[in-house]
């Protein structure tokens, strides 16, 4: 087991200098780096390559639903239901073709983890979960050390839905909570949407869902201190193994035409910053350590042991003790990594259907990472996941000398050093405790498509 770490409180000043809420990225290079020159046959390709040589990474799987609710604008929550049992028959049944699409490339199937997010509130009801499920394991195999999890707005979640899951062979529950005070959008008020939250945690609890995760979103219009610490209390009595604080970032209600930042609001930010300051002093309260990327578990949970052991990963959905692994996407929008690739499916229902009715994989972009998107990766994922990197052991993985590959990358770091939120030396770069809630701005530090970006934007400027 290991041992108890106490979590490191906050800094305000380093907070509002260094605390970024720009989206955290799990892919690297990022999603707005995928290129439609990459499509269904390298996709396919690289599936087949898994087999080659008799050995290949584990597997899991994302099966991300289609969202067919319409959608608060201030907090992102599904306000009313408009799925009907047709069209959740319809996008299960072209679930089924990809499925077998992608089956049909693979020699090894087996699963180590399955995760059902996005919009599932269609897979629990109709017995659609039973049904999906069914289907899915017609190509795919599962195992009792399968970690199974699914991703609910506990809103409308009762006690016979979540049996089923149970039933289905969920083991994980992640509950979405989203404060939210917007009439106009027929939002749930707070206190129905804790209420519904603990009974969701409750009934999993008897059901035998052991894994409870909980992602909070702070920040949201509207909420107050006292708000955020009610939410708060409340959420920690239920004693969840996990809990993710999620930024709020508005939806957007156009299409973004350009990459400059939207002006902040001052007080908004403030008052993120103290919510979120507030939320790590209650958590290491309780006894939860910092996993990374404001990732929260309990000292006894599984993430915090393999941190302490030195074998945490992470996978473009999540941290894991497992070890790194291959991820299939399936669904509408969804992302693979698959080998030393990333590729992402149509992102409208129309052309999702559109290529499957073709028997193509509706994969419509992706990537093929770069020897340097693999070394920096591996930097990134490093920091991430245990706060710190050897060079000789990227230097050896990579074939490359850190310092001279990495200069211009050292020379940045160092108003984090300055500020005693990065160490370098005898060969280590480690984040301090004081910066371990701002790693990500520590990453993208080694992001070499943001620094060609801020390059472009300045030689732009100049002319």
């Amino acid at each position: 087991m290991a041992q108890t770490r106490k979590t490191p409180l906050t800094d305000p000043v380093i907070l509002k200098q260094f605390y970024t809420v720009s989206p955290r990225h799990t892919v690297y290079p990022s999603t707005d780096r995928f290129v439609e020159a990459f499509g269904p046959e390298d996709h396919t390709l690289w599936l087949r390559k898994r087999g080659i040589g008799g050995f290949s990474r584990a597997l899991g799987m994302y099966v991300r639903m289609s969202p067919r609710r319409s959608v608060c604008t201030s907090c992102g929550r599904h306000s009313t239901v408009s799925a009907e049992h047709e069209s959740d028959s319809r996008y299960l049944a072209y679930l089924d073709k990809e499925l077998r699409l992608h089956s049909a490339c693979l020699d090894e199937r087996a699963l180590v983890y399955l995760h059902w997010g996005a919009d599932t509130t269609s897979l629990l009801r109709n017995d659609a979960l039973s049904t999906a499920w069914r289907r899915l394991d017609r190509y795919f195999e599962r195992s009792d050390q399968t970690r199974c999890s699914i991703e609910i707005d506990p809103v409308g979640v009762d006690e016979q839905r979540v049996a089923c899951m149970a039933e289905a062979g969920i083991n994980e529950l992640c509950v979405n909570v989203r404060e939210c005070d917007a009439p106009e959008h027929a939002c749930v008020d707070p206190d129905r949407l804790m209420a519904a939250a603990e009974e969701a945690v409750f009934a999993a609890r008897r059901s035998g869902i052991g894994l409870i995760t909980v992602n909070l979103v702070f920040g949201v219009p509207g909420q107050t201190v006292m708000s955020f610490n009610r939410t708060l209390k409340r959420l920690l009595a239920l004693q969840p193994e996990r809990l993710l604080l999620q930024d709020y970032v508005r939806l957007p209600t156009t299409v973004r035409t350009s990459r400059k930042d939207s002006p902040v609001d001052c007080h908004v930010e403030e008052t993120r910053l103290q919510l979120f300051s507030i939320a790590v002093m209650r958590l290491s309260e309780a006894g939860y350590a910092h996993i990374g990327m404001n990732v929260f578990a309990r000292s006894d949970d599984e993430l915090a042991v393999a941190q302490h052991q030195g074998r945490l990963h992470r996978n473009i959905q999540r941290y894991c003790s497992y070890g790194d692994c291959d991820v299939l996407g399936a669904g509408v929008a969804s992302i693979s990594a698959i080998g030393p690739t990333y590729s992402q499916n149509a992102r409208s229902i129309e052309d999702y259907y559109s290529l499957l009715d073709e028997g193509v994989v509706p994969v419509t972009r992706g990537i093929e990472l770069t020897t340097d998107d693999l070394a920096r990766r591996t930097v990134m994922n490093a920091l991430m996941c245990h706060f710190e990197v050897a060079f000789e052991s990227v230097e050896i993985a990579h074939l490359l000398d850190f310092k001279t590959y990495f200069a211009d990358e050292l020379e940045e770091l160092r108003a984090f050093t300055d500020a005693g939120l990065v160490t370098i030396d005898d060969g280590w770069l480690s984040v301090t405790d004081r910066g371990r809630y701002v790693v990500w701005p520590i990453c993208q530090v080694f992001d070499r498509y943001l620094r060609l970006d801020r390059r472009r934007a300045s030689f732009e400027k100049l002319l």
